[in-house]
Formats: C-alpha cells, sequence, structure tokens
C-alpha cells in the first residue's frame, strides 16, 4: 500500500484519517536559527529568514542556518522513500536571487540555544539543492521545496530509526527567502511549515492516494 505521510513542524498528537496522517505541532524547539559567523541561536521567531536575515539596528545582514524539527513521523523501519518535501509559507514577497541547501541531521533531539547548535549536528550524506528558488511573489503562497527524498530514506535506513521519531533538516545557502514559523502569533498554526512524504512499504502492492 502507498501511504501519504503529512506531518507539522514538531508534532505533539497524532490523528489517522484515511490513507493521510496529520500532526498537530507542537511550537517549543520545532525551528532554531544560527548565526554563521558567531553560531548564536534564535528560537521561538514569528519568522524563518533562509540564508540571510537582517536586523534593523545592525548595519548588514548576516548569513544563518535555519533547523527544522519534525516529530511524530510515523515511518516504518523498512518505510521505501518515493517522494519527500517541505512546504513553507511566505512571510515576505521577495525576488532576491537565492539559491539554498538542505541537509538532514542524524541528531534528532530538540534544538536548544547552546551556540553552534545547529551547525554542530552530525549531517547525512545526502544533501539537496534547491537552485534559483523561483521569487516568492505574494503574501502567504506556498513554496515546496525539491524532492527530499534521499535525505529522508537515510535518515530512516539508519540503525537508529524507530517509528514516531523525529526528522532534523538544516537549510542554508546564498539569497534571502522569509517563511512563516511555528511560533508566530496570528499564522503559526495555518502557516508552519509542514513535511509532506509518500513511501511504500517492501512487502506491498503499490497503489495511489491523495494528500490533503
Amino acid at each position: 500500500t502507498r501511504v501519504a505521510t503529512r506531518v507539522d513542524a514538531n508534532a505533539s498528537q497524532l490523528a489517522s484519517v484515511g490513507p493521510d496522517i496529520h500532526v498537530a505541532e507542537f511550537k517549543d524547539s520545532s525551528d532554531a536559527e544560527e548565526r554563521v559567523d558567531t553560531g548564536q541561536v534564535t528560537m521561538h521567531s514569528y519568522d524563518l529568514s533562509f540564508a540571510e536575515a537582517h536586523r534593523s539596528d545592525a548595519p548588514r545582514s548576516h548569513a544563518q542556518l535555519v533547523g527544522l524539527r519534525f516529530t511524530g513521523v510515523d515511518l516504518p523501519p523498512a518505510a521505501l522513500v518515493e517522494t519527500a518535501s517541505i512546504v513553507f509559507s511566505a512571510k515576505e514577497v521577495d525576488d532576491t536571487p537565492t539559491s539554498l541547501w538542505i541537509k538532514g541531521s542524524t541528531h534528532s533531539g530538540a534544538f536548544s540555544k547552546a551556540r553552534y547548535n545547529v551547525s554542530a549536528r552530525a549531517s547525512t550524506t545526502s544533501s539537496v539543492a534547491w537552485e534559483s528558488v523561483p521569487s516568492w511573489a505574494s503574501l502567504r503562497s506556498k513554496q515546496e521545496t525539491p524532492d527530499l527524498s534521499a535525505i529522508v530514506q537515510e535518515l530512516v535506513g539508519g540503525r537508529a530509526w524507530t517509528s514516531t521519531r523525529s526528522l532534523v533538516f538544516v537549510v542554508g545557502g546564498k539569497g534571502k527567502r522569509v517563511a512563516y514559523a511555528a511560533d508566530h502569533a496570528y499564522y503559526g498554526k495555518s502557516e508552519r511549515p509542514v513535511l509532506k512524504v509518500r513511501y511504500t512499504t517492501a512487502a506491498s502492492t503499490s497503489s495511489s492516494t491523495g494528500m490533503h
């Protein structure tokens, strides 16, 4: 059987609806932003600034990494991952030339404010380039990453993986895009990042199901 799984960033409750699994989000420590130059980690932000961030009290932007953590990912250890992606919701309109990269982390624990807590985590061998990210032309438009199945497969295939374990991704690159974070006061629940995974199991017969 082909199964579609949808997971909101750092989930806490699990509910099965037909062939799809929807997981309600738990906000604390679901994402983190780390300054590349100092290792300083910021948590509980209203938004996620990919590649570069700008503070109103600073003359220049600074490069940063974004960590994303999804919990309650109901993938069996024998899962054969067909497709995987993360969907973001645009918080700012932006056409700055931007190229990003995405890696997985074998350290799936919750983020903390310890310096370099994002970059110091062991990374997957697999990585995905999100080259020439399209313009984010309207607020709250949905923006989907390229296929991340190689990363998810590497994590699920590891010896430490068990069903409902957490998946952690790290995003870096050059340019600028800003998405809603889970902690946003008004749009956090409706516009938070969503992880989508479709998989089969080795003993199953593949059949198509939809995502919603």
